[in-house]
């Protein structure tokens, strides 16, 4: 079920239905106001929020997101019994309708919210970072060889070459002992 919006009062409220969970996150969130503001019944309605971030920093970093509420605030609906509620994955902010800052949270029975926010957001593409590890871990694990004036780096099996590199003496000329520098073939 998606969220519900009030839009009749001041600060409006949006209610995240029990249904959905215990958490919520800042981006399920702006998906979940776009929809409903993009709704034809709602188009007469002033924006709810404004969003920023997710600019890409380079090397699969992105800036994280950052929601700010428009005279608004989200509201998890009641629970029967006492439950700890979250939203992350961002910023989230509000202001009220004079543009002064305002909590974005609205109390609701048997719920307490606990908001992450982040000083410093930023996501990575956490496959960058598996596939670099990999690398490393066939490095760290598998053979190395000094054959000649060259450091070969061998897959974990201990046969398969993964990197070769040709060493060199402080004068830049070709060696195996008193290595100055190692250079990728």
């Amino acid at each position: 079920m998606a969220i519900q919006v009030d839009p009749t009062v001041s600060p409006r409220i949006i209610t995240v239905p029990e249904s959905d969970g215990d958490s919520i996150t800042i981006q399920s969130l702006v998906n979940q106001i776009r929809g409903w503001e993009d709704d034809q019944a709602n188009l007469s309605h002033a924006r709810l929020l404004a969003t920023s971030g997710k600019e890409n920093l380079g090397g699969g970093a992105l800036v994280g997101i950052t929601a700010k509420l428009e005279n608004t605030k989200v509201k998890f609906a009641v629970r029967e019994s006492p439950t700890t509620c979250s939203i992350s994955g961002g910023n989230l902010v509000a202001v009220d309708s004079y543009g002064e800052t305002m909590f974005p949270v609205e109390p609701s029975g048997n719920v307490t919210v606990q908001l992450a926010q982040s000083s410093s957001p930023t996501l990575l593409d956490v496959s960058d970072i598996r596939t670099d590890l990999a690398f490393i871990k066939q490095i760290e694990q598998g053979r190395w060889k000094v054959i000649s004036n060259q450091m070969i780096f061998y897959d974990i099996d201990g046969v398969t070459p993964i990197r070769t590199f040709n060493l060199k003496g402080k004068d830049g000329t070709p060696t195996e002992a008193s290595v100055y520098e190692r250079v990728p073939v």
